[in-house]
């Protein structure tokens, strides 16, 4: 639905606290890939279970198209670079 603003959150395991790290209009195609690049990568990971928790929020940009609207995750993967 246009007027969506797509918002990332990654769990910072040092500070105990959401961080956001990306803003973005969300794609309207059916399948889209979001990548992110986030500085000291490793305060998201735990230690020991090298687990990370992010949370993916849709809000409203301003008046929304249209009332009813929906957003469907089916695959997350985590990368980290070198």
């Amino acid at each position: 639905t246009p007027g969506l603003r797509q918002s990332i959150d990654l769990w910072d395991f040092s500070a105990s606290q959401w961080v956001n790290v990306d803003v973005r209009t969300p794609s309207l195609n059916v399948d889209s890939v979001v990548t992110v690049t986030v500085a000291n990568p490793n305060r998201f990971i735990q230690q020991g279970t090298r687990a990370m928790k992010a949370q993916i929020r849709y809000k409203p940009a301003g008046l929304l198209l249209s009332p009813t609207w929906q957003a469907k995750i089916d695959q997350v993967q985590w990368r980290l670079s070198p």
